[in-house]
C-alpha cells in the first residue's frame, strides 16, 4: 500500500469533494480493476500560500490555485491513503474528480503532479509543508472551464503517467 500526495498549482476553482480513480491492470488479471479512493480526513488536504508558506488546513472547501480570505495564489494538496496497488501494476487511466460548491467563471490553469515518495508523510502546519515536497517528474496540467454550477462534477485530464511513475519503482 502506498499514501499518494497530489498537488495542484494556479487553479482558480472551489470543490468540497475529491475523488482519485484509477483504473489498474494487473500481471495475470483478464480484466483491469478500477480503485476510488476518497480524502478521507480534514487533515489530508490543504492549501498553502505561495507568498509565504502559511498553511491553512481545516478549510470546508479547497479554493484550487488562489484563495481571497488567504490573501492570495495558493498550492493544493491531497493526501490518498491506503492506496492499494501492487508495485509494477499498469496503470490504464487516472483522474481526480471535483465537484463545485461555489460558482467560478474566472481563467484556471494548473501544473498537477505527486510527491515524489513511496508513502507520502501526512502534510502538517510547518510553513512550506506542501512546496518542499520533492515532485514526481511526471506532471499534466489542465485548464478547466467555468465551473458555473454547483455540485458538478469536473475530471482532470488522464493522470495515469502521474501514478504509473510511483507505481514503477
Amino acid at each position: 500500500m502506498m499514501n499518494l500526495n497530489m498537488h495542484i498549482q494556479l487553479l482558480r476553482a472551489f470543490v468540497s469533494l475529491v475523488l482519485l480513480r484509477l483504473l489498474v491492470s494487473l500481471a495475470g488479471h483478464a480484466n483491469a480493476v478500477t480503485v476510488s479512493i476518497r480524502v478521507d480526513n480534514d487533515n489530508r488536504d490543504a492549501e498553502e500560500l505561495i507568498s509565504d508558506g502559511d498553511m491553512y488546513r481545516d478549510s470546508s472547501d479547497l479554493e484550487l490555485g488562489f484563495d481571497d480570505f488567504a490573501g492570495g495564489l495558493q498550492i493544493v494538496g491531497m493526501l490518498f491513503r491506503n492506496v492499494d496497488i501492487p508495485q509494477g501494476a499498469q496503470i490504464n487511466s487516472a483522474y481526480i474528480e471535483f465537484e463545485t460548491d461555489e460558482t467560478d467563471s474566472g481563467t484556471t490553469n494548473l501544473l498537477i503532479y505527486a510527491d515524489d515518495e513511496d508513502n507520502a508523510g501526512n502534510i502538517g502546519n510547518n510553513d512550506d509543508n506542501l512546496s518542499d515536497r520533492t515532485p514526481t517528474s511526471a506532471t499534466e496540467t489542465w485548464s478547466p472551464g467555468a465551473w458555473n454550477t454547483v455540485n458538478q462534477k469536473h475530471q482532470t485530464p488522464d493522470l495515469r503517467l502521474i501514478i504509473q511513475e510511483l507505481v514503477d519503482r
